[in-house]
């Protein structure tokens, strides 16, 4: 994925962050300040985690190219592809990310 079709997909998921924000905003006029930065942080870690998660899987192809040439620091062997796996992790807002990646092991 190239930096211009992420940026569309950041902006997407933004926008439909930010029109649900609005939504709730015009559903709850009489919400305090401190419930309004609470509703605003559940749609920031939203984006962020999407966005985080988009960034992390484009780095994928530099990794393939590095795991082709990795050598296993004891023998010196070629690492071999283990298969891919998907890890699931959670971001300091909370929100759970799932980044596929490929694992090697020494022959």
């Amino acid at each position: 994925m190239n930096t211009d079709e992420m940026r569309h997909l950041w902006q997407q998921e933004s926008q439909k962050e930010f029109d649900q924000f609005a939504q709730w905003r015009a559903d709850h006029e009489e919400a305090t300040l401190a419930e309004i930065e609470a509703v605003m942080d559940e749609h920031l870690n939203r984006v962020r985690a999407a966005v985080l998660q988009q960034a992390a899987q484009a780095s994928e192809p530099l990794q393939e190219t590095r795991h082709d040439q990795q050598r296993c620091p004891q023998c010196g062997n070629r690492l071999q592809a283990r298969g891919n796996h998907a890890r699931t992790l959670q971001t300091t807002g909370g929100e759970a990310i799932t980044l596929h990646r490929r694992y090697l092991k020494c022959p």
